[in-house]
């Protein structure tokens, strides 16, 4: 069994304001139900606990979301029940007690990814943008990032991803350290846009991190989706 904690910021960075949500088509729930993929479930446990399963026919980028609507969360938990497909490398149910939460469950390789929504990241008329299904894509070496995908990464040694030159705000990208590789092989992030107000960029240095690059304004914010 899993527990979803609180939110850990990441990297020094602290920026936060309010993500675009209009594109979510969001379902309320109070009792036990089977989970579709695409959608956004807040979820409303006050009456007693709720328990989720999951769908069995998804490809990788594939993704379901909840909100805890009311904080009560801690008081009656959230139960996404596991069957076939581990959550979070964990072959049981992800308990979901910490209040006000909300989350995406991201499906990739025989595996449901935990990403944290709890807190936003970009102010002013900056989004984060919204798609039926991440582009999942490989890395093993050096990368050349482009926007809006998301990158698998497996290496044994450290690399450098280079952002994309010419942003706009809103644009993002994401990487994930798929097995844990990256205290043993550091992954140095830069471009010729600042990282977190850095010039240099950043140096990601702890296992299975999983950080979404959002630029606003001149900069990269990060956000730990870990």
């Amino acid at each position: 069994m899993s527990y979803i904690g609180v939110y850990e910021e990441c990297c020094n960075g602290s920026n936060v304001g309010s993500p675009a949500s209009n594109q979510y088509s969001i379902i309320g729930q109070n009792s036990n139900f089977t989970a579709e993929k695409y959608k956004f479930y807040s979820i409303d446990t006050s009456g007693g606990s709720v328990e989720v399963t999951l769908p069995t026919d998804v490809t990788n980028g594939d993704w379901i979301g909840f909100i805890d609507k009311d904080g009560t969360f801690s008081d009656n938990n959230l139960i996404i029940k596991f069957a076939s497909t581990v959550i979070r490398h964990n072959a049981g149910n992800l308990v979901v007690d910490v209040d006000n939460v909300a989350f995406k469950l991201v499906y990739n390789d025989n595996n449901w990814n935990i990403f944290d929504m709890s807190v936003a990241i970009v102010e002013g008329n900056g989004g984060i943008g919204v798609s039926s299904g991440y582009n999942i894509l490989s890395v093993s070496d050096n990368l050349n990032a482009s926007n809006f995908n998301y990158y698998s990464i497996v290496i044994s040694n450290p690399i450098t991803v280079t952002l994309p030159s010419s942003p706009s705000n809103g644009d993002w990208l994401i990487i994930s350290d798929k097995v844990g590789t990256f205290a043993n092989n550091n992954v140095i992030v830069s471009g010729s846009k600042a990282v977190l107000n850095n010039a240099d960029g950043i140096l990601v240095d702890f296992n299975m991190a999983k950080l979404k690059f959002v630029y606003y304004d001149n900069n990269w914010d990060v956000l730990n989706l870990t």
